[in-house]
This record gives structure tokens, sequence and C-alpha cells, in this order.
């Protein structure tokens, strides 16, 4: 019998220099006509304006594919970047201050 992967999994996280992490989240899409599809995004876990004003750390990348593996393929050149991620943070840093 073929294993099923979980509905939800962290399969990347590192630690950011200076503190917090970042993460690739990978869940599991049904679809009715398909099989099964992946959804994947890139979080940053960094305390700050927007922490403060969300529950939901920023997410600065998302792709779909067919496994988590593909998933993961697409996402790890941007949650291994750290200029990608600085200049992401930044931007929700202003958008949290435009914003209150």
């Amino acid at each position: 019998m073929k294993r099923q992967p979980p509905e939800y999994c962290q399969p990347y996280t590192r630690t950011l220099p200076g503190g917090g992490y970042v993460a690739i989240e990978v869940t599991a899409v049904k679809r009715l006509w398909r099989s099964r599809a992946y959804e994947g995004r890139v979080v940053i876990e960094r305390r700050g304006i927007w922490r403060r004003e969300s529950p939901e750390p920023p997410v600065i990348a998302t792709a779909s594919g067919d496994s988590v593996e593909a998933v993961v393929r697409k996402l790890l050149p941007t949650a291994q970047c750290d200029p990608v991620i600085g200049s992401a943070l930044l931007r929700a840093a202003r958008a949290a201050a435009a914003a209150g």
C-alpha cells in the first residue's frame, strides 16, 4: 500500500541571521477531477511591527505542484536567499507602518 503524505508539513526550516527563522510550509489540496496537488509558501518568523498586528507571519513566495518535493524545489531558492528575505521583511514592515 502506498503511503500518503501528510495534509500539512514543514519540510524546510532554517534560522535567520539575527534571529527568527524561514520555513517552507506545504499543504495537500484535494482536487475534484485530478490527483492530489500541493500548495506551498515561504514564511518568515521575525518579531516586528506586522507581527504585533497580525498572528500570521509574512508570506514571501507561493508555489504549487504535484508533490511535496516539486513544491519544495520551486520555493527553496527563495528560502535560501537572505537578500530576498531581507527585502521582503522591509516591504512587510513598510506596509504595516502605512496601514497603522
